[in-house]
């Protein structure tokens, strides 16, 4: 009893140091649910705090990079693994191409970009949905559609034409209205306007396509 009562007299001088639990339990050998019923009530300073917190985003910080590095070294092997066989399958190429040139594509200033592709051809826009349930391993609930649309053309004629192409309900279907110059185009009886396919929790797939277009430029390439 008097070695416990010496642990939490010392755990309380090194918490009111500013010291964090976990620093203070690799010192003090007790639980941390002992540590937080002897230390929760010891007030800190605002540059303790401050400084516990910093120290503990950072440490947050490093721990997220460990695992995306992690993840994305496992996800190369997988991808080295599985392209040569990819490459000889016409419409995977097909579509790995339409990605590269049309889809969103992730940057190293914006690396958690998700996958989205947008095209007025209707049959591209299928192709790719396809695309993606086969190689991108998603379920049609996991894509969503966006309509952009000039305000001078037909609105609701575009959006019902969409939604019978898709066989979605057309109020599952949000719209974007661009308003510039007025085009002849945007008035012709078969404009649609444009669809933007976007792929839900796709962070990582992203990655997987852009290793597969960079694996694929290598390959033809050589």
């Amino acid at each position: 009893m008097q070695s416990l009562q010496l642990e939490r007299v010392q755990a309380e001088e090194l918490r009111k140091q500013g010291i964090s639990y976990s620093e203070i339990a690799k010192i003090v050998p007790v639980a941390k649910s002992s540590l937080s019923l002897w230390l929760r009530d010891i007030p800190l300073s605002r540059e303790q705090r401050s400084a516990l917190y910093s120290k503990g985003h950072k440490a947050g910080i490093k721990a997220r990079r460990q695992q995306t590095k992690r993840k994305l070294h496992k996800l190369t092997k997988e991808v080295n693994s599985e392209l040569p066989t990819l490459l000889k399958d016409p419409f995977f190429c097909m579509g790995l191409s339409l990605y590269w040139a049309e889809g969103e594509k992730q940057k190293p200033w914006a690396p958690s970009i998700s996958c989205a592709f947008g095209n007025s051809d209707h049959n591209t826009i299928l192709l790719m949905r396809k695309w993606f349930i086969k190689y991108g391993q998603v379920f049609a609930q996991d894509l969503t559609y966006r309509l952009y649309i000039h305000d001078s053309a037909d609105t609701q004629k575009a959006l019902n034409a969409w939604s019978a192409i898709l066989s979605i309900n057309p109020k599952s279907i949000p719209i974007t209205i661009k308003r510039h110059i007025v085009h002849g185009r945007h008035k012709h009886p078969k404009y649609k306007g444009l669809i933007k396919l976007s792929v839900r929790r796709s962070t990582l797939l992203n990655r997987r396509i852009g290793l597969w277009t960079q694996g694929a430029a290598d390959h033809f390439a050589a």
